[in-house]
């Protein structure tokens, strides 16, 4: 998840559409990035480009929202822009699967400074 300026609602690119239904935490895992040569294509297919970053995945569910590393471990103490973003968010449950990534001025990935930054 790059973080841009701009509101919640961009930096997830979600609307705020209600929930449809609640997705146990338990039953969710993140989404890993698979090489492919040649990637699959067609209108049913969706890609991500895989930055160098950290996959988290942001749980709300009323006013706690969560950070889960994919080793499990809650890390909303070092992504405090994205816990603050989420909480903006106008939407009182849902889990976004990313990428968290500190981003240069030229837009580029720093991975060094995301580890240095959020070691806690």
């Amino acid at each position: 998840m790059m973080l841009p300026a701009g509101n919640a609602s961009s930096i997830f690119g979600i609307t705020n559409a209600a929930p449809t239904s609640r997705v146990p935490l338990s039953s969710s895992t993140s989404c890993l990035p698979l090489k492919a040569v040649p990637p699959p294509s067609g209108p049913l297919w969706v890609h991500e480009i895989k930055h160098d970053g950290y996959r988290l995945m942001v749980r709300r569910d009323g006013s706690r929202v969560r950070c889960f590393a994919r080793n499990g471990h809650d890390w909303a103490d070092r992504f405090p822009a994205i816990v603050d973003a989420a909480n903006r968010i106008q939407a009182s449950s849902f889990l976004i699967n990313g990428e968290a990534v500190i981003a240069r001025d030229d837009g580029t990935p720093d991975f060094h400074a995301l580890r240095t930054d959020h070691q806690g």
